[in-house]
């Protein structure tokens, strides 16, 4: 339960910018130095959508993801694009003195997601970034944001529920669960509703365009 909202975290990729054929180039480059075959784009879409890409992945798939979150700053897409309504909604926050925070499943320098966020036009908007380089707490979920939140929370003095967290994959909705902050998704990451749902989504948003819509709402609500 949301008491008053102070913070926002949000997760990036998918959410924020749409990377989702970096996503597919850098899972092919690491699929091909782990001698697979690489996935066309028809099948890893789909793969993508049904959470089956580790179907693909030989061996050890927790190690195959760590590499894929280090490279995934190194590389990029001539399709990597803010979402629409992105810098709209960063800019509702700050002009109701909400915090935002930047968080992502990356594994590398915050340094290398603010140059992005300039990239976009979107940093100036943004209070923090938080990567996986940032986090050293272990969960059994390979995508965890849980550690992630918790910094985030300590990092701005505020209680869990003062805060929302917004992503769009499963394991998002299930770490902001555990980190007893509000979940809020958005289907830009081609996740089903039933899914995000299932793992504690208190709502599921077309995409990132109708988040001040949403805590409008909610703001009015718990006043």
């Amino acid at each position: 339960m949301v008491c008053l909202i102070k913070l926002v975290i949000l997760d990036l990729d998918q959410t924020l910018i749409d990377t989702i054929h970096r996503f597919h180039l850098v899972f092919n480059m690491v699929l091909e130095e782990h001698g697979a075959p690489q996935v066309d784009w028809p099948r890893f879409i789909r793969m993508y959508s049904d959470d089956t890409l580790d179907q693909l992945i030989p061996g050890d798939s927790r190690s195959f993801w760590v590499e894929f979150r280090r490279r995934y700053c190194s590389v990029a897409h001539p399709l990597d694009r803010a979402y629409y309504g992105a810098g709209r909604a960063l800019e509702w926050l700050r002009e109701r003195g909400l915090r935002a925070a930047v968080t992502t499943g990356r594994e590398c320098r915050p340094a290398d997601v603010w140059r992005e966020l300039e990239q976009h036009g979107l940093a100036h908007l943004v209070d923090s970034v938080l990567t996986m380089a940032d986090c050293s707490e272990e969960d059994e979920l390979t995508w965890s944001r849980t550690g992630l939140i918790r910094l985030a929370l300590g990092h701005f003095g505020v209680d869990s529920s003062e805060a929302v967290f917004v992503g769009d994959y499963w394991v998002d909705m299930e770490s902001a669960r555990r980190a007893g902050v509000h979940p809020v998704a958005v289907r830009t990451g081609f996740e089903p509703e039933h899914r995000l749902l299932k793992h504690g989504a208190k709502a599921v948003l077309a995409g990132i365009w109708e988040l001040p819509s949403y805590l409008r709402q909610v703001l009015e609500s718990s006043t």
